[in-house]
């Protein structure tokens, strides 16, 4: 359940302190599979015009996770980049568009973490060029309001 789910971010989280970190590409990409589930989780609920408090806060502590896992040293960057472009970046910028204030700073903390990334993940032009698009598209709307 939830409280598994939530038990298990903490403890990936404060795995991310230990020398080596989470792990290598194997387990950084499995990590970033199982948060997009749960940033996914609200889709059907949205439908119903209902969110539970409790997704609500798990996809807060996920993106918590994220923003840890991108921020701290123990990883090998070029890892982190290669799981989170294909699988990760399109849902953290979603989340920027969410109702939930606490939600949106904390996708934009982890958005905050990804130039850096894709520099010291020796990321290739192509790849700058998408990530720059993606940020710009998610923050865009936000900037516009006011």
């Amino acid at each position: 359940g939830e409280r598994s789910k939530s038990s298990a971010i903490a403890l990936l989280s404060t795995l991310c302190l230990a020398p080596g970190g989470i792990g290598g590409s194997e387990q950084i990409t499995s990590v970033f599979t199982h948060v997009k589930s749960i940033l996914n989780v609200d889709d059907d609920a949205k439908m119903r015009r209902h969110v539970s408090a409790n997704s609500k806060s798990l996809k807060l502590e996920a993106l918590c996770l994220v923003r840890i896992m991108l921020s701290c040293k123990r990883h090998d960057a070029t890892h982190i980049k290669n799981a989170l472009l294909p699988i990760l970046l399109s849902e953290i910028c979603q989340c920027v568009q969410e109702d939930w204030y606490k939600v949106i700073a904390e996708a934009l903390r982890v958005l905050v973490e990804v130039p850096n990334l894709m520099i010291i993940g020796s990321a290739n032009k192509s790849e700058m060029d998408e990530v720059a698009n993606s940020l710009y598209t998610a923050i865009e709307p936000r900037l516009s309001e006011h």
